[in-house]
């Protein structure tokens, strides 16, 4: 069979998470997820109308570096930094290879974005494998392609934000509790949903991970709400709009949350619905785009509030896809049961109705 293959550099302009949390747990975990684990994610496959495409990531150089800065950042962490050297060598991009091979041909393949575009699904794909088996591993906010015929770049963007946060909430002891996965399980369970090259979802658990790619590219806005919700809907199977007592019951199924953490569960989600609800019913206080609450106060309580929903609503949704994982569901279907409580008989006799007749006339 007759085959193309095309070069590509991936690059990561900076390396590392947002923020230092908990980082003597979670960045050594990071570093062994990279230079061991990140084989499992290091080859994606697609089919397209009669051609394969076996796109190839060599991963480990994350690792390699992740371990570097690790080592260098701990004089500095502790307070006993010695100069500022340390700044410019944890600024530095790190470079990965990649080869996109192309198997047959179609009316499209020879278009220069082809390879391109592949390689982007597989960024995609190995992004949330990753953050699903240890969130927040996979931080790709700085990362670029180049190469491909064209010499193309693209950025996808995706930025891990939202699962680290909630990953070192998890470990502070807040509920819903994420967790980490072994990577095998995820691939085979992310395999099994065969999402392919789609580009419009046709089940609610792909349409809830598409979700997580737009929550992941955007700001900490109002939308990010209406996202949550949207996600949350889809993968639960309730109707667009419900009230909350059918995503209640359906989360509360899955995460068997304890009495405390259902009412916190309530809570949390009556904040999200209320945004929401103001959101598009035009309640919502209009921000300016540039939203700077330091030049304007009245912005401060608004800010934490929506910030503070919008994680709860993120860690919601991903602890319900690794729910899934673990139990080794790919859709999540509900049915609902009438119980009722039957009236007892009674033992009216014979005569006790015509006493009951005498004194009614």
């Amino acid at each position: 069979m007759s085959f193309i293959e095309h070069s590509f550099f991936v690059s990561l302009g900076h390396l590392g998470r947002m923020v230092d949390d908990e980082w003597e747990l979670i960045e050594p975990a990071h570093i062994d997820f990279w230079t061991q684990d990140s084989l499992l994610i290091a080859r994606r496959s697609f089919l397209h109308n009669g051609c394969e495409i076996f796109v190839t990531i060599d991963w480990r150089p994350i690792g390699r570096r992740y371990k570097q800065h690790f080592d260098l950042l701990q004089p500095v962490r502790r307070g006993k930094a010695t100069n500022d050297n340390w700044y410019r060598k944890v600024f530095r991009p790190v470079r990965l290879k990649a080869k996109v091979r192309i198997e047959g041909k179609n009316e499209v393949s020879g278009y220069a974005w082809y390879p391109g575009f592949f390689l982007e699904m597989a960024i995609y794909e190995a992004f949330a494998i990753a953050n699903l088996a240890l969130p927040g591993c996979a931080e790709f906010y700085t990362l670029s392609i180049q190469g491909g015929s064209q010499n193309q770049t693209l950025e996808p963007k995706l930025s891990a934000f939202g699962f680290d946060f909630w990953w070192v909430e998890s470990i502070r002891g807040h509920w819903p509790t994420l967790r980490c996965i072994p990577l095998n399980r995820v691939v085979q369970w992310f395999d099994a949903l065969s999402t392919g090259h789609k580009q419009k979802a046709d089940t609610g658990t792909e349409r809830a991970l598409f979700v997580l790619y737009h929550l992941c590219k955007l700001d900490d806005g109002i939308e990010s709400v209406i996202w949550l919700f949207h996600g949350l809907e889809a993968v639960l199977g309730t109707r667009v709009g419900e009230n909350l007592s059918g995503l209640l019951r359906r989360i509360s199924m899955l995460l068997d949350p304890s009495p405390k953490q259902l009412a916190y569960l309530k809570k949390r989600l009556k904040e999200l619905y209320d945004l929401r609800s103001a959101f598009v019913h035009g309640g919502y206080g209009v921000t300016h785009p540039i939203h700077s609450e330091v030049v304007d106060r009245r912005l401060d309580d608004d800010v934490e509030k929506l910030m503070s929903a919008n994680a709860f609503g993120f860690g919601l949704l991903v602890a319900v896809l690794q729910a899934m994982i673990c139990n080794d569901l790919l859709e999540l279907t509900f049915e609902e049961k009438l119980i009722g409580k039957q009236l007892s008989p009674k033992s009216h006799g014979a005569g006790e109705l015509r006493d009951i007749a005498a004194q009614l006339t």
